[in-house]
């Protein structure tokens, strides 16, 4: 048992189940995220995991604690053929990864250890849309336990 934060990798490992029949290309993390300076030439469509809040469930008890976990999933999506006024082309490409991505993890664990709960969908929005690419962040939030036993 560990009193680190959680570790998105395992979602974007998880997400990576994705990528055989393209419906990502390219999966990555925070790290990868932050280094996106022109959305046009990013391989797409793909999402990055983002580590939210993490909160406490209740008192700790002895050395061991529960806490809400909320992270992020950033879709990107692109239509090359689409205008860059014309979000509808870039959402009809995008709204079938979102939809996958969202299959992918609620209802499920994304670590097979002691004290992970399911993942629950907390709500999506439009981050946003430029010359045909779309940015899109769905987030969800599942539980797990810090501290030792």
């Amino acid at each position: 048992m560990s009193s680190a934060p959680f570790d998105v990798s395992v979602v974007a490992e998880k997400l990576k189940g994705l990528m055989p029949d393209k419906t990502l290309v390219f999966v990555g993390t925070s790290a990868e995220y932050s280094k996106l300076t022109d959305l046009t030439s990013a391989p797409t469509p793909a999402a990055y995991v983002l580590l939210g809040k993490e909160t406490p469930n209740d008192k700790p008890t002895g050395t061991r604690q529960s806490v809400s976990v909320n992270f992020g999933v950033v879709v990107v999506a692109r239509d090359i053929s689409s205008q860059a006024t014309n979000i509808q082309n870039v959402k009809q490409l995008a709204n079938p990864v979102i939809g996958a991505v969202r299959d992918l993890l609620i209802g499920k664990t994304v670590q097979f250890i002691d004290g992970v709960r399911p993942v629950t969908w907390v709500g999506g929005q439009t981050l946003g849309f430029q010359n045909g690419v779309l940015v899109w962040i769905d987030s969800f939030q599942t539980q797990h336990f810090i501290g030792s036993r």
